[in-house]
């Protein structure tokens, strides 16, 4: 983020995080983009959490937001609202190399994953 607000994407996804030892801080922003729509206003708590391929939990991050103004007057039946969040995961350690994945959840519906590698450099 910005200090004007906006969100700034440069190279898309990282899939290997190198770090030159373990534990090591991911130093990294997850940002995601939301689609809700009318029947979905209200508010919403989301769990995003980074954990080793085998289920070993690293760190839990909750999200909240409240999806509001359904109502305005300039929408139509299957307008949607859309807006980008970016969470810091600049704090977030992983112990050891290996594959890792973060995921987005809202309950027990599963909103997304993607993974990565945490490596030492190669040599």
């Amino acid at each position: 983020m910005q200090e004007d607000g906006l969100l700034y994407v440069l190279g898309g996804c990282v899939t290997v995080v190198e770090r030159e030892e373990f534990p090591a801080r991911l130093n990294l922003d997850l940002a995601f983009r939301l689609v809700v729509t009318p029947d979905e206003e209200g508010s919403h708590q989301m769990l995003v959490r980074v954990a080793h391929e085998d289920d070993r939990p690293v760190a839990d991050l909750r999200v909240s937001f409240e999806a509001e103004n359904f109502a305005h007057e300039l929408l139509r039946e299957g307008d949607t609202f859309a807006g980008t969040i970016a969470l810091p995961l600049r704090n977030v350690t992983v112990p050891e190399p290996g594959r890792y994945l973060v995921e987005i959840r809202e309950g027990d519906e599963l909103l997304g994953r993607v993974g990565f590698i945490a490596a030492l450099p190669a040599e």
